[in-house]
């Protein structure tokens, strides 16, 4: 007798066991597909930015890191300085005093809106 009246329990389990490990497993899935990255709209673009600690050259413009900067590669992740690419397409902000306060380093496809803002050369005149 005590086992037919632990039988619906046990099946009750089972389905309970079932629906939460398919819960977690969607749970998981969406943890895994990309979210798209979140940049800051009010930071400054720099093409082909060349880095040598603790200073960024955008063109002729040279910047310093600020004491405590940070720097954010691809995937958003805090990077130390050494770690940084030599030359990269970033977003920037400053600081109060011009400093450099935040970098993010910039994918090919984070960089592709900001460099198909910039202004084209004029195109090239064929004189014979």
């Amino acid at each position: 007798m005590a086992r037919l009246s632990q039988a619906p329990s046990l099946k009750l389990f089972q389905q309970v066991a079932i629906a939460f490990t398919v819960g977690l497993a969607l749970l998981g899935l969406a943890a895994v597909a990309p979210a798209g990255r979140q940049l800051p709209d009010d930071a400054k673009f720099a093409k082909a930015a060349e880095f040598n600690h603790p200073y960024f050259k955008f063109g002729t413009r040279i910047l310093r890191l600020a004491v405590g900067g940070k720097i954010f590669n691809e995937q958003n992740i805090i990077i130390t300085p050494a770690a940084a690419p030599a030359k990269a397409n970033v977003l920037y902000k400053t600081d109060f005093y011009g400093d450099i306060s935040a970098v993010w380093i910039l994918s090919d496809e984070d960089a592709k809106p900001y460099l198909d803002r910039l202004p084209r050369p004029p195109p090239k005149e064929n004189r014979q």
